[in-house]
């Protein structure tokens, strides 16, 4: 679950835990029948080597591949008691099994017994991923009723149905059922009440570990470990009562008091959805009344913090030193990530984060991680919490483990007040400078045989303001168009997500080959969408060339990619792979530069430098079918942004756009040697698509291990 937080955001969190905690629960599901067989025709002794022996081979594996797991002083959370009521049900229906269902209906095989715990493995394998989604929507859709605000809590309303109905109605059923129904008939329905009651129990069990990691993402292994510690020890003491309260009390009974008790479960999880809402409520109209009556307001103040640098990091590679970055964040609300220094140990980064209407209590969290090319996640060096208070600071880089020192890291911070007549209603509003990185990625290169490095190039630019002008709009995926139904939509969607998402880790790798800049000019944008073949004149002009593009809701950033590279081929959606088939993006379509008036009227022997630039956008997105409507509020974000440049934002109908659209690619072939195979997405002879290399990696085949059909491998 630590991994899951680390790699997963916080609206795709639930359905990945969902996946985790389902494929966890499948094996006791069939572990029962299995030892049933080899009790029946061998012997018990068989599966206790068994057992023995995958102990063994786990805890080698865990020890030598996962040091991180054995870190020094961490500490858990028990905070576990509500799922631990309903797992309970669990336990009591299938410890006493044998004696229960097993007695009724005259079963003796081992093998048969054990089989008789595969409904409920069925149910969790279904309702782990199933409820994980739904917790994920719910996480979306009461942020969107509170105006963006996330509570934590939120993802807790997708165990009711699971806590209040499945597992308590299931356990009672079972009773009755076992008590007054005899024959086939009551072990099929005593059967189809082991599947709800597998289907309820993960619908509380998968949406709280993802809360435990929402609340707690920091220490995410750890309050994970706590949890299942906690959890289990509870369940060894409830487990010595199960067969006295069934021979004392009879089975209706004994099940009919596991069942309040799993209701008391759901009591439980609802008094913490209620409460802590109510107390966090309450907590802020006290602070409002106090400060009132103080004379007091919430200050707020326009940030501009000097990433310096750093020294002191220790090494963190086994060939080289360390390559190392950080993320910054403003109470998690505004996130900067910095560019990778290679091979250094005393990096110097000089970057700048402007962010207007901060609190003036506002907490500094920094992260330095070390980048590990080719590898989901990085190596954690150690983090920092400062204020927001003006001045120079030296601070300390603080472990992991024991808080020891892993270096220094300089900074300053400028700050004055906020200018804002409003700026409770607009904080944390990034304001530049507008930086961007181009992901021109060797991996996909060489896995692909690609020869042209643009045509596996993505950008990411931050845009300054996107929430003074978008506010809280978004774009959801539209659910009328058939590509986004398959990503979206139904248990495949889960295996096409996930291709798509290794795509996307591909091509947006942070590495150290990653070009970095800053936008100040129109100038700096003319020379981003400069492109051709390397050693002609082209290669140094504007190219006339349509781009895919989204503006992400998670960071405010603008990417994009050429809409013919290669990279497309066979992806269900180019905005989806962009936008890491995100639920909803503020907006998406495609764009492409142009002098002014359009190509048809343009000459190569006009220098760009004395062209007065344009760029056409669209809403040509099937995949989130944006709200024309909303394109003039597109036109004047650019405009904000792109001083310079004079942007047209037209309806992917309009005529105008297909005109301008067309002479654009028509100049490409006539005039800049471009072939009509690399307009669409394309591939060549000896060439691999990039969607056979993201199943792999999706599949957990490392990027650079040998394949069978002869994609080249990284050096």
């Amino acid at each position: 679950m630590g991994v899951i937080g680390d790699i997963y955001k916080l609206e795709e969190r639930g359905a990945a835990a969902g996946i985790f905690w389902g494929a966890v629960l499948i094996g006791p599901a069939f572990a029962p029948m299995i030892g049933g067989i080899m009790t029946h025709y061998y012997s018990w002794r068989v599966m206790q080597y068994g057992l023995l022996s995958f102990g063994i081979l786990s805890f080698t594996l865990t020890y030598f591949l996962q040091p991180e797991t054995s870190q020094p002083g961490a500490r858990g959370v028990d905070k576990a008691l509500a799922g631990g009521l309903v797992l309970l049900t669990d336990y009591f229906i299938l410890v006493p099994i044998a004696f229960t269902l097993g007695a009724k209906y005259k079963i003796s095989n081992e093998a048969l017994i054990g089989a008789l715990c595969i409904p409920v493995g069925v149910g969790n394998f279904i309702g782990a991923p199933l409820t994980g989604a739904l917790s994920d929507r719910m996480v979306v859709k009461w942020r969107k009723k509170r105006g963006n605000q996330w509570v934590p809590e939120d993802r807790l309303r997708a165990t009711t149905l699971g806590a209040a109905v499945f597992v308590p109605l299931s356990i009672l059923l079972c009773g009755i059922l076992t008590t007054y129904v005899d024959g086939t008939p009551g072990l099929i329905l005593n059967c189809l009440c082991l599947f709800m009651n597998g289907l309820g129990v993960d619908f509380v069990l998968s949406p709280s570990a993802a809360y435990n990691v929402d609340i707690l993402h920091d220490h995410s292994a750890e309050v994970t470990a706590a949890n299942m510690a906690f959890r289990n020890g509870f369940m060894s003491i409830c487990v010595a009562f199960i067969l006295p309260m069934i021979n004392h009390l009879g089975i209706l009974v004994t099940y009919t008091i596991v069942a309040l008790v799993a209701w008391w479960g759901f009591v439980l999880i609802w008094l913490i959805i209620s409460s802590v809402e109510h107390s966090r409520q309450e907590v802020q109209d006290r602070a409002h009344e106090w400060a009132e009556s103080q004379g007091l307001e919430t200050k707020y103040v326009d940030l501009a913090v000097h990433f310096i640098g750093a020294s002191g990091i220790p090494k963190m590679d086994v060939v080289g030193t360390a390559d190392p970055y950080f993320v910054a964040k403003l109470d998690s609300n505004i996130t900067f990530i910095s560019s990778v220094q290679p091979n250094t140990l005393s990096p110097v980064w000089n970057e700048l984060w402007k962010v207007k209407n901060v609190p003036s209590h506002a907490n500094l969290h920094i992260e330095v991680l070390d980048k590990d090319n080719g590898n989901i996640t990085d190596d954690y060096i150690g983090n920092i919490n400062t204020t927001v208070a003006p001045g120079a600071k030296e601070l300390t880089i603080e472990g992991p483990s024991l808080r020891r020192n892993r270096g220094t890291f300089w900074l300053k911070i400028d700050s004055e007040p906020s200018k804002d007549t409003k700026p409770e209603t607009r904080a944390y509003i990034f304001d530049g400078p507008i930086r961007y990185t181009r992901h021109f990625s060797p991996t996909v290169g060489r896995l692909t045989n690609l020869d042209d490095a643009r045509l596996y190039s993505t950008w990411k630019m931050y845009l300054r303001g996107v929430r003074l002008f978008f506010g809280d709009t978004e774009q959801p995926w539209n659910k009328n168009y058939k590509a986004a139904q398959t990503i979206f939509q139904g248990p495949a969607s889960i295996a096409v997500r996930s291709t798509i998402q290794a795509g996307h880790r591909l091509l947006y790798a942070r590495t150290s080959s990653n070009g970095f800049g800053i936008v100040e000019s129109a100038k700096d944008v003319m020379t981003i969408l400069y492109g051709g073949q390397e050693g002609t004149v082209s290669a140094h002009r504007v190219k006339p060339a349509v781009y895919t593009y989204i503006i992400s809701i998670d960071d405010d950033s603008f990417r994009f990619s050429e809409t013919g590279a290669a990279f497309f081929v066979d992806f269900a959606s180019k905005h989806a792979l962009h936008s890491n088939c995100a639920q909803a993006v503020r907006y998406s379509g495609e764009f492409h530069p142009r002098p002014e008036g359009g190509w048809e009227d343009f000459n190569d022997e006009t220098p760009d430098d004395q062209v007065h630039w344009e760029l056409v956008i669209d809403n040509n997105s099937g995949t989130y079918s944006p709200d024309p409507m909303m394109l003039p509020t597109l036109k004047e974000l650019l405009e904000y942004n792109f001083p310079g440049f004079r942007i047209h934002a037209w309806d992917h109908n309009d005529p105008r756009l297909a005109a301008s659209r067309e002479a654009c690619r028509a100049y490409a072939l006539s005039k800049r040697g471009v072939q009509q195979d690399e307009l669409q997405p394309h591939i060549h002879g000896g060439e691999t698509v990039l969607h056979d290399v993201s199943v792999r990696s999706a599949n957990g085949v490392p990027v650079g291990s040998p394949p069978a059909n002869g994609i080249p491998t990284l050096t």
